[in-house]
């Protein structure tokens, strides 16, 4: 995508070093293939094929590759970009809160008084993005696999179907290929989804790392008013140096600190706050869950098994029974995750 190309300068910086501030000027500040790297273009030629279809899309990627941000521009610039786009985060929620927030529910359901649309309903005619669609159980799965494959669904209590003119594109940090041999992930709605856009990490794209940190400082100097500021040349090499675990959302977040410890108009490596030693070949931190989200997803995978029973999951996990009563009130996770029936805490077997 062509782009308009400014040359700024820093103070006391000679004509011929002014290639390393150079500022970019486009004409979509919302483009989200920003960078010159072959796989930001591929990126780019793959999201184009599918712009104008209302076939469901997956997109596939680090933390903080900007697969949401990409969710939104192909909603915004495709056939549906009048209608709705609402987003559902699947991490850290329970699967019957998941399955609520879909589907939605009929009055009665979970003790409530009145019946609820969910997300398939509210963005009739547009777009749903499923963010993290691999924490999805396998119950939920099958019944997004219908919406996929028949269009209809209904809401939870209730008996009749109801029509979902929805596009669906949902992400994942994980590999989904991996997780249907694991028997994690239905292989039917896997390959529903057709082939992957696939989000590159910042360590394959370095060379786009001027331009999108020129673009981002004009972001966030005019969100925070400090006036233009300019990258030095022993910065820019520092940003280019570093492995980005965190990738873009991680760069952005470097550069919002920077601003604030600047005392002029150019931010120097000094105030930059990352260690410089770790390497592009080091652990892809991205790519890893925190211990939180690891437990938290074990404790699901485990009651899911057990078919819901509490004692039966903690003995299963060695812990004792109150102790895991304490890590699902920690997590949120609701006992019905481990089976499609009401809970009581006198369950047979909790």
């Amino acid at each position: 995508m062509a782009s308009e190309r400014s040359l700024v300068l820093e103070p006391n910086m000679k004509p011929a070093e002014g290639k390393v501030a150079e500022v970019i000027s486009l004409p979509n500040p919302n483009n989200p293939f920003l960078g010159t790297s072959t796989a930001i273009r591929q990126l780019e030629n793959n999201s184009f094929k599918l712009l104008n279809s209302s076939s469901p899309v997956l997109i596939q990627g680090e933390p903080g590759t900007g697969k949401g941000f990409l969710a939104r521009w192909l909603h915004e610039n495709g056939p549906r970009a009048e209608e709705l786009h609402v987003e559902l985060q699947c991490v850290g929620i329970s699967q019957s809160r998941i399955e609520a927030k879909l589907f939605g529910y009929e009055k009665g359901a979970f003790g409530s008084t009145q019946a609820k649309p969910g997300l398939l309903e509210i963005a009739q005619s547009g777009s749903v993005f499923l963010d993290e669609i691999a924490e999805m159980q396998l119950p939920v799965q099958k019944k997004l696999l219908r919406v996929l494959e028949e269009n209809k669904f209904s809401r939870m209590g209730e008996a009749q179907d109801r029509e979902a003119d929805v596009r669906v594109i949902a992400s994942s940090r994980c590999n989904l290929a991996r997780r249907v041999q694991e028997g994690r992930f239905l292989k039917e709605l896997y390959v529903r989804f057709g082939e992957s856009l696939i989000a590159p990490p910042l360590r394959e794209r370095v060379e786009d790392i001027p331009m999108l940190a020129t673009h981002m400082l004009d972001r966030i100097s005019t969100d925070q008013g400090t006036g233009m500021l300019h990258v030095s040349a022993m910065a820019l090499q520092a940003l280019q140096g570093f492995s980005w675990p965190g990738n873009i959302r991680e760069l952005r977040n470097t550069l919002e600190r920077a601003v604030l410890l600047s005392n002029g108009p150019s931010l120097s490596k000094e105030d930059l706050q990352f260690d410089l030693t770790v390497e592009a070949s080091s652990l892809q931190l991205g790519s890893l869950k925190t211990l939180e989200e690891v437990e938290r997803q074990y404790i699901q995978e485990v009651l899911w098994l057990e078919g819901g029973r509490v004692q039966a999951a903690a003995k299963k996990l060695g812990i004792p029974r109150s102790s895991l009563y304490h890590k699902l009130k920690q997590y949120g996770i609701s006992r019905r995750d481990g089976h499609d029936m009401q809970w009581s805490q006198n369950a047979a077997g909790a």
